[in-house]
């Protein structure tokens, strides 16, 4: 009888453990998966951004411009937060075509520089811009996770 309870607690102890390790590993896994994401968004962004030759709307939460890739084609791009749907898009206005790079989405803020590193809202002297991306993410025992991640890039294509 002293045996089967020793069993029982040493069991009860074990499943506990197995348990917690369990919904850590998801919850790790998931927090791996929204970095990921966000990782895929930055580099999409940074790719398109790299070639620009024309800057159409700038605003915190909306940048749209005209790129130029290497073999001389164009493509005019909109990035913005949908609010609605909790999402950083990307929209290919030349294309029509549109796709949410990143869900989960509480804020987007796009800066923008000239080429001396000063901010700027006059289009014609945008030479870079800052993307915030901040996303959230049910943690363990429903806690929120948010996660902010910040990107650089100066346009290849504006040297001024």
């Amino acid at each position: 009888m002293v045996a089967v309870a020793i069993l029982s607690f040493v069991m009860a102890g074990s499943y506990a453990t197995f348990y917690s390790f369990n919904k850590s590993m998801k919850t790790s896994l998931e927090h791996r998966d929204q970095s990921e994401t966000l990782l895929y968004a930055f580099e999409t962004v940074h790719k398109a951004v790299r070639g620009i030759s024309d800057v159409h709307q700038t605003t915190a939460t909306v940048f749209e411009f005209t790129t130029t890739r290497m073999d001389g084609s164009t493509e005019r791009i909109r990035y913005w937060y949908d609010s609605a749907n909790s999402g950083f898009v990307a929209k290919s206005i030349t294309n029509d075509t549109s796709r949410t790079l990143v869900d989960n989405v509480t804020a987007v803020a796009f800066t923008y520089y000239d080429r001396f590193g000063d901010e700027t809202t006059t289009q014609i002297d945008m030479n870079a811009a800052k993307l915030e991306l901040t996303s959230e993410r049910e943690g363990a025992n429903g806690t929120k996770s948010v996660d902010t991640e910040t990107a650089m890039v100066t346009f290849r294509n504006r040297t001024l």
